[in-house]
């Protein structure tokens, strides 16, 4: 049906022109099989990790990694209140 990946790893900070780093869980590769597309399933994916990484992990914020073509996933990414 669908699977997500996150990782703990080392992020841009959000000033970006001093090249710092700090520590936050990433996300990548949330992927739906194409029988399950369009029904919500990778909204419910990205909710369900949110919700790890903040109640199991002790994290505030989880950063993604999508491709620029990825057209779909960028659309969803915001939607659900994520920014570049």
């Amino acid at each position: 049906m669908g699977c997500a990946g996150v990782e703990v790893d080392s992020v841009p900070t959000m000033s970006l022109t001093d090249g710092s780093k700090s520590i936050a869980p990433l996300m990548s590769n949330v992927a739906v099989g194409k029988k399950f597309r369009r029904r919500g399933v990778a909204e419910e994916l990205v909710r369900e990790v949110e919700a790890m990484v903040q109640k199991d992990w002790g994290f505030d914020e989880c950063y993604l990694y999508v491709e620029k073509i990825n057209v779909p996933a960028i659309r969803l990414y915001k939607k659900l209140g994520y920014r570049e």
